[in-house]
């Protein structure tokens, strides 16, 4: 078993109010969760209206699956015009330890 965990900042663009900040971040969690079928939840940043943190975590068997999840996930990100990704932190785990990536 193999265990995607990514952590995402994200820099709104045109967002002037926490009610804006939602309503993306509401859009991009629905997105991700029904194409990717994984994990996302905002997991820090909550009272900052012009960036948005999402913890995103995915399960698999294969090891190339998981990586080409990775891209797609990264490529659906950074193809949203709405925010531009400014750190993202990614570890993979297998279910006898770490693998580096």
């Amino acid at each position: 078993m193999i265990v995607l965990r990514m952590h995402v900042q994200l820099r709104l663009n045109a967002s002037s109010s926490l009610k804006d900040k939602r309503m993306v971040l509401r859009s991009v969690r629905d997105r991700l969760r029904n194409r990717f079928n994984v994990a996302v939840a905002e997991v820090g940043a909550q009272d900052e209206w012009r960036l948005i943190e999402l913890g995103i975590v995915s399960v698999g068997s294969d090891g190339k699956v998981v990586d080409a999840e990775l891209s797609a996930i990264t490529r659906f990100l950074d193809s949203d015009v709405r925010f531009e990704m400014v750190e993202r932190d990614v570890e993979v785990h297998e279910a006898g330890g770490e693998i580096a990536m």
